[in-house]
């Protein structure tokens, strides 16, 4: 099917970094055609905290409202996330475009919650913005017994 607008415009922005690639996941909510009748946003950017200046800018260029995601540490190191909505179905028939550079476990591991959140709150189709830390990992082991990191 014929690429939208929206995706057009955000597929150009992340070819003029040349360092990004975009990930898309398609969801089917039975929950979609009733929220669809709500006056909202039909798409919305998250970040993590690292990715907020690259998603700043995607949601000027799309011209699309940026929600924020509350991030605590326990004092025994679990990571706690709320995404900032006011009741839970209000992401239900949405798009998502999340922007999350992965450089540590951690990042990936909110990645992989975060998704994981998305998909069970009904949004239509999440959209993940990873960039590339082309030099930031280990292309190959360099002594013997080394572990390759990509």
């Amino acid at each position: 099917r014929p690429l939208r607008p929206g995706v057009v415009a955000l597929c150009s922005l992340l070819l003029r970094f040349h360092c990004f690639r975009v990930f898309i996941d398609m969801s089917s909510a039975s929950e979609i055609a009733s929220a669809a009748k709500q006056q909202r946003p039909k798409a919305i950017v998250l970040s993590s905290a690292s990715g907020a200046y690259f998603a700043d800018l995607t949601a000027k260029q799309l011209n699309l409202p940026r929600a924020q995601i509350e991030r605590r540490v326990f004092g025994d190191g679990e990571d706690y996330y709320r995404l900032d909505i006011v009741e839970r179905n209000a992401l239900v028939g949405m798009d998502v475009i999340f922007v999350c550079p992965i450089s540590s476990d951690r990042d990936f591991l909110e990645l992989q919650r975060i998704g994981y959140v998305l998909a069970n709150y009904g949004t239509r189709r999440r959209i993940f913005c990873v960039p590339l830390m082309g030099y930031s990992t280990m292309e190959r082991a360099v002594h013997p017994g080394g572990i390759r990191l990509r």
